[in-house]
């Protein structure tokens, strides 16, 4: 076998340098590979999973907060986890996840699209959502948690996207309020639900 000529070796250690840089920079979107992919590779269960069952688990009184400097599903678990059949429990019970903060605005525009307004002292008409989802979603009000800023800081490593509301369909972040409105004037949303199984006869 014929030597390595002396610049075709340089070449290749540069590029090499350069992408070891930049996978090991903090803004490098390595984590996104890690969002689709346990830690070890073990499974093919996106990390927004662990992150809800996290949740979850605290609100069912477990007490579990979450950790933002957690990486991989098993560390987002107390106990040992089946994670494809909490997956598929998961996109059962909860198909549509809306991460919200209760006060801000584009996470209210968002939300009702897909809750219905009961009356109230202000607005004595009911009114319902334009889209007849098959269950409602599961709206997390991240602000009133002790665990909000990594709550925060997870959604950004893991979807990409750190600011509410974060708007999550069977695992994937379709968007946020500006995005998903978008869709909804559009009349892209309800075609992208419907392909979902989401709506209602």
């Amino acid at each position: 076998m014929p030597p390595i000529p002396r610049r075709t070796f340089a070449l290749v250690t540069v590029i090499l340098c350069a992408a070891f840089w930049y996978l090991s920079s903090p803004s490098a979107p390595v984590t996104s590979v890690f969002s689709y992919f346990d830690i070890r590779g073990t499974s093919s269960t996106p990390e927004i999973y662990g992150l809800l069952h996290r949740i979850l688990e605290a609100e069912d009184g477990g007490g579990a907060v979450v950790d933002e400097h957690a990486i991989g599903l098993d560390a987002f678990a107390t106990e040992k986890v089946d994670w494809r059949k909490e997956k598929a429990l998961l996109d059962r019970e909860y198909p549509v996840v809306i991460f919200s903060k209760t006060y801000c605005p584009y996470s209210k525009r968002l939300k009702s699209l897909f809750i219905p307004s009961p009356p109230s002292h202000n607005n004595q008409e009911f009114r319902p959502s334009p889209y007849n989802l098959n269950s409602l979603p599961l709206v997390i009000e991240v602000d009133t948690r002790p665990d909000a800023f990594a709550i925060k800081q997870q959604l950004k490593r893991i979807t990409g996207r750190g600011t509410f509301p974060n708007f999550i369909v069977f695992g994937g972040s379709v968007g946020g309020a500006d995005e998903v409105t978008g869709m909804h004037s559009r009349g892209e949303l309800e075609e992208f639900l419907r392909e979902k199984g989401l709506l209602g006869l």
